[in-house]
């Protein structure tokens, strides 16, 4: 039996105070009822302006469901088909291997089972979609394909201009014409300039050596159907009861057909979204166009996540119960602590069920105690790469000789500089994509690199600095599913 509930602000307030948020915004969505919206804390922290319900949030993945919808709405009109192989639509996108340049379709894009997983370092650059379409053939798959669903971000942008090549528009307008202007999320928009102008938008926040901390805005626009959704908590309300409503509007019109909306939201493949299956956390064992489909406790459900530097998003709606969630918080990380115990607790109190302190439950969970609670997004690939016996051991080679460009087919081109530190000394610099970083060296041809950002991580990793028949190489742990991606000079 369902009872109707009131978010309790003071549980929120203390789980808030409890994990340093600035600020975050709850919605309770129930059918027949008014949605409950409650805002705490602040959108900018230093200026103390309150959150709102109109506040703007980067939703990040939860990209990945809007992107769904807008295929959806595609293949309704004719422009797409789900199950035929995008190399018709797009010939220019060609994977490592035979098969899947031949036979990937949308269905296999939408629910990750490409074969290839990672590569998030790639997606960030200035060139754009077309470009990093052309660069799939040379990136190489971790697993066969359609064995496994495996997260790609990479594979969603591809999504993305697959939409834009069939039409010949951009996808950011794509979404607004077939997405937010139908179901009428008129403050949801694509573009980072459309969040930054915007005077009533959450600012992002990381907890740094303890203390709250204001991240730059990440640009996501060339990630845009992955990751670059901005909204609010009350145009996130209309988006999850145009879900819940089976595909219509508040005004009942049915924006994609039954059938795809039923597609959209069945297992496509097993997809295991905890990482750590325990009493603890409902996971989500399958994976739809864009949905991650489970159980809570026998109630059947449908999420996704959002994480990106500064901001933690969670949707979510009970298919059969037509209840609805969303939390948006501009904190970095960690987010699962904070959103499953409100999550769970209200689930708890609407159908009645036995009540469970999620609170504690989390908190003394290893991985959520105080020493690493905003550390979970940080990762050292450098372990058992760089050799304990090539430690302080000096570089013979001249480093001005590594100076210039290189490039890889997959990554594309980076370069190697010298610069002089305030002692006098000179070191290495690495640029690639959108960042700089300094490189130490370990010892011999061995060197590392801190501060790398690939997708919600940042990581320390090793780089090597080899020679190929007479030519530089430098070897870069960019992604911890396969090989290093190996740069040659120019």
């Amino acid at each position: 039996m369902k009872k109707r509930i009131s978010i309790d602000v003071q549980k929120i307030q203390s789980e808030l105070d409890y994990w340093k948020a600035p600020g975050m915004t709850v919605t309770l969505i129930q059918e027949g009822e008014q949605d409950q919206i409650q805002c705490f804390g602040y959108r900018d922290l230093e200026k103390k302006l309150p959150m709102t319900e109109d506040s703007k949030f980067c939703v990040a993945s939860c990209s990945k469901s809007m992107t769904g919808v807008l295929i959806a709405a595609l293949v309704d009109r004719g422009y797409l088909d789900l199950d035929t192989p995008v190399c018709n639509y797009v010939p220019e996108m060609k994977m490592w291997d035979a098969e899947a340049s031949a036979r990937m379709s949308l269905r296999d894009m939408l629910c990750h089972r490409t074969g290839l997983g990672g590569y998030d370092v790639i997606w960030p650059n200035e060139e754009g979609r077309g470009h990093t379409a052309e660069r799939l053939r040379y990136l190489k798959p971790n697993k066969p394909f359609r064995e496994v669903s495996q997260y790609s971000n990479l594979i969603y942008i591809m999504i993305g201009y697959v939409a834009e090549r069939v039409t010949g528009r951009p996808w950011s307008e794509l979404m607004k014409e077939y997405v937010f202007d139908p179901i009428g999320m008129d403050r949801t928009c694509c573009l980072a300039s459309e969040i930054l102008e915007d005077q009533d938008h959450a600012e992002p926040y990381q907890v740094i050596d303890g203390k709250v901390t204001k991240l730059p805005f990440w640009n996501m626009n060339m990630a845009g159907p992955a990751a670059s959704v901005n909204s609010t908590a009350r145009d996130m309300a209309k988006w999850i009861r145009f879900h819940m409503n089976g595909g219509k509007n508040e005004r009942g019109e049915q924006i994609i057909s039954e059938e795809i909306f039923r597609q959209i939201h069945q297992p496509q493949i097993a997809y295991d979204d905890s990482g750590r299956p325990d009493e603890d956390f409902y996971s989500c064992d399958g994976y739809g166009l864009g949905w991650r489909i489970g159980r809570y406790r026998g109630i059947w459900l449908q999420k996704h996540g959002g994480k990106i530097d500064g901001y933690s998003t969670l949707q979510m709606y009970l298919p059969e119960e037509k209840v609805g969630f969303i939390l948006m918080m501009n904190l970095h990380t960690p987010s699962d602590p904070v959103f499953y115990p409100i999550v769970y607790s209200m689930m708890d109190s609407i159908f009645g069920l036995d009540e469970i302190d999620w609170d504690k439950r989390f908190r003394e969970r290893q991985e959520y105690t105080v020493q690493n609670r905003y550390e979970g997004c940080q990762r050292d690939l450098t372990k058992g790469v760089l050799p304990k016996e090539s430690k302080g051991t000096s570089f013979s080679e001249d480093i001005h000789a590594w100076e210039g460009s290189y490039t890889e087919p997959g990554y594309g081109t980076m370069t190697i500089e010298t610069c002089r530190a305030e002692n006098g000394a000179e070191h290495l610099q690495l640029s690639y994509r959108d960042q700089t970083l300094p490189l130490h060296h370990w010892g011999g041809e061995y060197f590392w690199m801190d501060g790398v950002k690939e997708d919600v991580l940042t990581m320390r990793i090793p780089v090597i600095f080899r020679k190929k028949e007479g030519q530089c190489q430098v070897d870069v742990w960019y992604e911890p599913l396969t090989e290093p991606a190996q740069f040659l000079k120019k």
